[in-house]
């Protein structure tokens, strides 16, 4: 149950903090209204990016909580 614990920890925080970033960058986006090609544009894609590898790190998690941290292995 201990590596199922710390898993579950950093799955919470992760997803919070992966919330907060979403809503970071919404208001963002309708706070700068950048023109494309700018330097906003790219910091804010960059942003955005950043918040999908979020997402794709917290359900990992959140499968790996169900399935154990080997679901995804080839065997």
């Amino acid at each position: 149950m201990g590596q199922s614990a710390a898993i579950l920890v950093w799955h919470r925080w992760l997803g919070t903090f992966t919330a907060l970033w979403a809503a970071a960058c919404a208001a963002l986006a309708v706070i700068a209204e950048c023109k494309e090609g700018s330097p906003e544009r790219r910091r804010f894609r960059g942003a955005l990016l950043v918040g999908a590898m979020l997402v794709g790190v917290t359900g990992f998690l959140g499968s790996a909580l169900i399935y154990g941290l080997d679901h995804y292995s080839w065997n």
